[in-house]
């Protein structure tokens, strides 16, 4: 299933989508990378320039291709330069991101 974008590139958030939300359901990619991007849009200015956050597609792609498949997407970017970086992995077609307790 391809991802619906409207102006500038901006992800849809579809019925199916929105379905993720649900209870003892699994968020899929979309709802994931409009998350991704809030949390971007709302770091502040000199963390923005520190941080590279990238698309939930980018782990899957480097893990099916390799760095050949993601070269473009770095080529930009020194990610050694940044201070933080977050790659967050699909396994089995559903995103997660594990909860870390401090205590």
């Amino acid at each position: 299933m391809e991802k619906d974008t409207g102006s500038f590139g901006v992800l849809l958030l579809t019925k199916e989508s929105l379905a993720t939300l649900d209870d003892g359901m699994w968020l899929n990619d979309i709802v994931m990378d409009i998350v991704l991007r809030s949390v971007h849009d709302e770091l502040g200015r000199h963390k923005r320039r520190k941080s590279l956050i990238y698309p939930v597609h980018f782990y899957t792609k480097l893990k099916n291709s390799g760095f050949s498949g993601v070269v473009n997407w770095t080529k930009h970017e020194d990610i050694f330069r940044k201070d933080y970086l977050l790659i967050v992995e699909n396994a089995l077609g559903c995103t997660f991101l594990q909860s870390v307790d401090s205590q």
